[in-house]
């Protein structure tokens, strides 16, 4: 038997060398004649499946009288050289998973680029908080520091009002004086001693006055 490439070829050859048309194989074993030219033309994907072709092929070898077991094999090892191998749907599940891995790479850069958004704005306010945050102090070291030279001014306040009154005093007493002197100047000259004694240490009086008020001194009281 020559070499033939397809188990459509083989099968074919099988029936015209034993002279068995198709129309009586179709009679026999009941297989409609469309499947059984679907067979030698290998076009597989027209018959209903997988074990149906296999229960044909063995009503046909039954047939024509060929060998049941050898025509399932040469079945076998053809289809198996002629059918699509597990390479060709390998690529595709290779690009799906290569796209798959692209998206998730891409998915993660976008969660990590929004994570770093969050963080940063999270530090921005911080820093904004920690910079308003220092302004109630310095507001208490001013109303303290204004607090603590509050004393001072009173102190001063004191002062002035001390001098105030030292300077009342003081006037008050050379108003009086200059009223005692002046009565005594329209007293008249024949008085007794005792009394012209009195005048000079009147005298005496306003000039150690004089003295104190301008060294800043209290005045001294007449009895």
């Amino acid at each position: 038997m020559t070499e033939i490439e397809d188990f459509g070829s083989y099968l074919k050859a099988e029936r015209e060398l034993r002279g068995v048309p198709l129309d009586e194989i179709s009679t026999t074993t009941r297989i409609n004649i469309r499947f059984l030219m679907a067979l030698e033309n290998n076009q597989f994907d027209d018959l209903p499946g997988e074990v149906f072709i296999k229960g044909y092929i063995r009503s046909i070898s039954k047939v024509i009288g060929s060998d049941e077991n050898e025509m399932l094999s040469t079945y076998a090892e053809m289809r198996n050289k002629t059918s699509p191998k597990p390479k060709d749907i390998n690529p595709k599940v290779e690009i799906n998973n290569s796209i798959d891995k692209s998206f998730i790479f891409r998915l993660g850069l976008i969660i990590l680029f929004l994570v770093g958004i969050g963080w940063g704005v999270s530090i921005l306010v911080k820093q904004l908080t920690s910079n308003i945050k220092p302004l109630e102090p310095a507001i208490d070291e001013f109303d303290q520091s204004q607090i603590k030279k509050l004393p001072d001014s009173t102190t001063e306040t004191k002062d002035d009002l001390n001098s105030s009154k030292k300077l009342i005093e003081q006037s008050s007493a050379l108003n009086e004086k200059a009223k005692i002197k002046n009565e005594l100047e329209q007293l008249p000259d024949n008085l007794p001693k005792k009394s012209i004694q009195s005048t000079e240490n009147l005298s005496v009086i306003e000039d150690s006055e004089s003295k104190s008020t301008v060294q800043g001194d209290m005045p001294l009281k007449l009895v």
